[in-house]
């Protein structure tokens, strides 16, 4: 069955896009904890993966091949969930809110990358994005029910 639409990701903190759904992008990591497949961002069949730091913070993430954030830091090839790859800390371009990791191959990981090349990719940490179009749906089941209060309240008054 095809995906029902591509949705954005935007960023919980300020609402800033940060990724177009198109891009999500099947790589897993071999030290998953768990993982599935979920239907999130107008899409039936999201890899979704639950990783965990040497912290022992878990993390549900998504791949993606594309996305607006900036990566900071320098490259670390210690702790890397994806073997073969360096990774640096990944923040929204709008409100500096930690997105997730940008994964770079060693080879081609240099200091002064802020992006991923062609065969980088992100991994997107789920509770700091939202979805677009669960936002567009909040947003306008608010409304409604804020003129349903309204006409409530008006037809009170004049009674």
């Amino acid at each position: 069955m095809p995906d029902l639409h591509h949705d954005f990701l935007l960023c919980r903190e300020c609402g800033a896009d940060t990724a177009d759904s198109s891009y999500l992008y099947n790589i897993f990591s071999p030290l998953a904890l768990v993982q599935s497949n979920q239907s999130l961002f107008g899409r039936r069949s999201v890899p979704v993966q639950f990783l965990e730091n040497p912290l022992g913070i878990r993390f549900r993430v998504v791949t993606i091949s594309k996305a607006s954030c900036t990566g900071v830091d320098q490259w670390q090839s210690d702790f890397s969930w994806f073997p073969g790859y360096a990774w640096k800390f990944c923040l929204c371009t709008h409100c500096g809110h930690h997105l997730g990791w940008l994964f770079e191959p060693l080879k081609s990981a240099n200091e002064d990358q802020r992006t991923v090349s062609k065969n980088g990719f992100y991994a997107i940490i789920l509770d700091n994005v939202l979805s677009e179009s669960s936002v567009e749906l909040n947003t306008t089941s608010a409304l409604a029910n804020y003129a349903t209060e309204a006409g409530v309240r008006k037809k009170n008054e004049s009674n």
